[in-house]
Order: structure tokens, then C-alpha cells, then sequence
């Protein structure tokens, strides 16, 4: 069965590059050596950015989900030095899950920092919840509570995204900043707002 599931896989690789992706996940989980070969194989052979572009993206997934974030960070500088201008916003927020993943938060900061200036608009949001996560990782609470509220108060920011954030600015001001009446007031905006959208 492994011999079958090597056979299909060079055709599903060969063939249509843009329909194996979850296939290939799949496969990994028995015949990951191999299939990583596969999509190295691939970024080596591609003609054209376009096309090595997808699989390095690709191979970054791979990494990321066996925790090999270092890997995947080297993976992304190449990425970055070959193709700079279209993979700019991809790369810096997959590097900050790999910084994250490798505990080293400050570095992560630092991704979102620049994902802010390149895009902080409609995605603004969820730059800003993730940079709160890691400055309460680094215990810079009050960086953590100006965050979240500026996550709170973005109007592209999705309902039940601002609930969770409440909640954990919430419980920064109350054991943290010892804010109680603020952290009051989050925890009734939670109650209130959880029942109505439930409702």
C-alpha cells in the first residue's frame, strides 16, 4: 500500500499541482520523508516564480505542522530573497508563527510590527490580537491591553473575535493592571453580548 500511495503521488504531482495539496497532507502523515523529497524535488524543477512560489508555500505547511520551525524560517528567507514583492505579507505572518512555535516572541512582535505598516487595514485586527498574545507571553501587559483594544475597536474585526478579546483584556486588567472597574466592564460587555448573539 505505501508503493501505491507513492505512485499516486507522483502523479497528483506531475499532473495537477493545484488539486493534491490535501492529498498530499494525507500522505504525509505515513510517508512524510518521501513526500517532502516530492516538494523539494518540485521547488528545484519549477520554471517560473509563479510556480516555485506554490510549492516553497507549500513546503513551509509541511514544516510548520511537524514543528520544524526553524526549517520553515530558512524556507521563508529564501523565499523572501527570491520573490520579495509578492510574498512579503504571506512570509512575515508565517514567521511569526515560527517564532512563535519557537518560543521567541519578541521576534514575532517584531513580524507584526511590519505586517502593520503593510497592511493594517482589513486585517489589521488580527495582527493586533496576535501581537497581544505574545506581549502577554512576555508578560508587557500594558503593551497586551493597548492591543486588544485596538482589536476591540476596529469595526472589520469579527463579532466573536472581539468577545474573546474582551475576555483576555479583561483578565489582563484585573490580575495584571489591577483596573477592576475596566475589567468589570469587560466581563459584563462578554456576558451581555455572548447572549444576545446566542439569542
Amino acid at each position: 500500500w505505501q508503493e501505491l500511495l507513492k505512485v499516486t503521488s507522483i502523479s497528483y504531482l506531475s499532473v495537477e499541482p493545484e488539486g493534491e495539496t490535501q492529498f498530499l497532507t494525507d500522505i504525509a502523515e505515513v510517508e512524510y520523508d518521501y513526500v517532502l523529497k516530492k516538494i523539494t524535488d518540485q521547488v528545484a524543477s519549477a520554471t517560473d516564480d509563479e510556480s516555485r512560489e506554490y510549492w516553497q508555500t507549500f513546503r513551509v505547511r509541511m514544516l510548520m505542522n511537524r514543528k520544524q520551525y526553524q526549517a520553515a524560517l530558512e524556507e521563508l528567507e529564501t523565499m523572501q530573497a527570491l520573490i520579495p514583492d509578492s510574498t512579503t505579507r504571506y512570509i512575515q505572518y508565517q514567521k511569526s508563527g515560527c517564532y512563535e512555535g519557537l518560543e521567541q516572541y519578541d521576534k514575532a512582535v517584531e513580524c507584526y510590527d511590519k505586517l502593520l505598516e503593510l497592511d493594517g487595514g482589513e486585517l489589521g485586527w488580527v495582527y493586533h490580537y496576535y501581537r497581544a498574545v505574545d506581549y502577554s507571553m512576555m508578560e508587557q501587559y500594558d503593551k497586551a491591553e493597548k492591543d486588544y483594544t485596538a482589536m476591540i475597536e476596529d469595526p472589520e474585526a469579527m463579532e466573536y473575535s472581539v468577545l474573546e478579546a474582551k475576555h483576555h483584556r479583561g483578565t489582563i486588567r484585573e490580575l495584571y493592571l489591577k483596573q477592576y472597574d475596566e475589567a468589570l466592564a469587560d466581563y459584563n460587555d462578554v456576558l451581555a453580548e455572548d447572549s444576545t448573539i446566542s439569542s
